[in-house]
């Protein structure tokens, strides 16, 4: 294995760190989660760039946003199942578990 693919899957670690972040920002805000959110968007594209310099950029950016859009997805999946009775008190307009499809949308 390459460096090239070793810092591709570095970046989607980032990107997934990344997309937790902009949630943390909306939770819990801070100077320092949005200066993470900042330093995390940096480190992402400076390792994905890094990367296509081996890899094709097709080939690169497919796996760099499969990736991290679906280990994303599974993270904010366990998130969301912690923390489902909160989110019932503090966002009843999201509460979908507890209405009718119909009325879901």
């Amino acid at each position: 294995m390459s460096i090239y693919w070793l810092v591709l899957f570095l970046a989607c670690g980032t990107e997934i760190a990344w997309a937790i972040s902009l949630k943390l920002i909306q939770t819990h805000f801070s100077v320092w989660v949005v200066a993470l959110a900042g330093v995390l968007t940096v480190v992402n594209m400076v390792m994905l760039s890094f990367a296509m310099r081996g890899i094709p950029v097709g080939k690169a950016y497919a796996i760099w946003i499969g990736l991290g859009g679906r280990w994303s997805c599974r993270h904010w999946g366990y998130f969301l199942r912690r923390c489902r009775h909160r989110r019932a008190t503090r966002f009843p307009e999201f509460d979908y578990h507890r209405r009718g499809r119909s009325e879901a949308g």
